[in-house]
């Protein structure tokens, strides 16, 4: 029960904080939004480099078959 007023608590004021503040919480989104884009693009780009080889043989589909069963 606690955890759900100081829930309902936290909603209503964090919305007061962003109606009486809401050009500077404009400017935060403002910032924020490329920020995430550029932290997403690099953690895409480095998840493919991680994952590319370029020695790696390709397997054949009756090698990964036997490995299933």
């Amino acid at each position: 029960m606690k955890h759900i007023v100081f829930g309902l608590l936290a909603i209503i004021v964090g919305l007061w904080g962003i109606a009486v503040n809401w050009y500077q919480f404009l400017d935060l989104i403002w910032v924020l939004a490329p920020m995430v884009l550029l932290v997403a693009g690099v953690v895409a780009l480095s998840a493919g480099v991680g994952n590319f080889n370029p020695h790696a043989k390709p397997k054949d589909s009756s090698s990964i078959d036997n490995e299933l069963e």
